[in-house]
């Protein structure tokens, strides 16, 4: 159960971190004028990875808070 607890823990950390990392990239993005998409298709796939690295990134952050905390 204590494993479980770390890994949401760790999860939900790294996703709050992940989010604000996003968000400001995206304002800096917006203010310097950079096109970040052209067209849906492309608006999906730049929300695609986003998505993918999020994923990825807040279940290994989880996996390794769990397994050091327990």
């Amino acid at each position: 159960m204590k494993k479980l607890m770390w890994f949401f823990l760790g999860f939900a950390l790294a996703t709050l971190a992940y989010f604000g990392l996003v968000y400001i990239a995206g304002m800096l993005a917006e203010n310097l004028g950079v096109t970040l998409y052209n067209s849906e298709p492309d608006q999906q796939r730049n929300f695609n990875i986003v998505m993918s690295f999020w994923i990825i990134l807040s279940t290994v952050t989880g996996l390794i808070l769990s397994i050091r905390k327990s």
